[in-house]
């Protein structure tokens, strides 16, 4: 009898063993050297995933030297040296790879400061309406950026650019305002200026505090087009953390969350809320929970 209950015990102790290991995977996330402030929250966050799913998970941080939309081509592809990278969500995304369908900021990236040239303010003093804003104001983007197609389809005029040529652009008047996350606005206005977000009154870039875009939108975590393995692992720890608290003392307290909440409350403008028409049905369907309301 002995000798029965070794061997179960045994065999028992094996297939703990294979079901440990099968569920250790080690995570690559691939960040911007450019935008290091940015992603560093997300780094944060999938620390706190893996920490918060079952397995016992590993992860490091790798740097792409090509913008995102390359960078998401390789992930697609099976090239690149990353197998987790955040991106905003668009449906051609959730075809090309495998979306995390938990919203990393909880939605408050959708809400856009307008950055102007000081010159400018005098044409946002009369701005009080929808059309008086489609006929007055043109709006910088990237092509690539899911909130060119969000604010053309609302009727907004948008002149397009690559990212770095999108301040260079603003300052030269290609276009009026250039709309940019709350929690990204103040820091990139900071480094323009040498370190100081007011820059002065010479500071030719100013936040116009009078009017704020808003639209469903937020970055998510991807991983490849048939790794849905570590995208459960991931989805599993980001619900964790939502069930245990871990994920509100974490977004409560990280300093881009805080910048954000910050420039809300400070600036309080009129808000125009735009339709985001590439919302696919499993954006549509995550519960509101998972997103922040004013």
């Amino acid at each position: 009898m002995k000798r029965i209950l070794s061997a179960l015990l045994v065999v028992f102790c094996g297939f703990l063993s294979i079901t440990s290991e099968s569920h250790s995977e080690h995570f690559i996330l691939g960040v911007d050297p450019a935008n290091q402030s940015r992603d560093d929250y997300r780094v944060g966050l999938l620390r706190l995933a893996l920490e918060q799913a079952a397995g016992d998970h590993t992860m490091e941080v790798v740097y792409f030297d090509v913008n995102r939309s390359r960078a998401i081509r390789a992930l697609a592809a099976g090239s690149a040296v990353f197998n987790v990278i955040d991106s905003g969500n668009s449906r051609s995304r959730e075809k090309r790879l495998t979306l995390v369908p938990i919203p990393l900021t909880r939605g408050l990236l959708g809400y856009r400061l307008l950055v102007v040239k000081r010159s400018n303010l005098h044409l946002f003093s009369d701005i009080d309406n929808f059309d008086s804003l489609q006929w007055k104001i043109t709006f910088g983007s990237s092509p690539s950026w899911p909130d060119t197609e969000i604010m053309r389809h609302s009727g907004l005029k948008v002149v397009t650019g690559e990212k770095s040529q999108l301040y260079p652009m603003l300052r030269r008047g290609r276009f009026v305002a250039y709309p940019r996350s709350v929690q990204e606005v103040s820091q990139e206005l900071r480094n323009l200026a040498g370190g100081n977000a007011e820059g002065g009154v010479t500071n030719p870039l100013v936040i116009e505090p009078s009017v704020m875009l808003s639209y469903r939108f937020d970055s998510f975590f991807y991983t490849g087009p048939d790794d849905e393995s570590r995208a459960r692992i991931i989805e599993e720890g980001l619900l964790a953390a939502y069930e245990s608290g871990a994920f509100e003392t974490y977004f409560n307290s990280h300093p881009s969350i805080l910048q954000g909440l910050g420039e809300l409350r400070h600036h309080r403008p009129l808000v125009f809320s735009l339709e985001n028409p590439d919302l696919s049905e499993r954006i549509r369907n995550i519960p509101e929970k998972f997103w922040i309301s004013f």
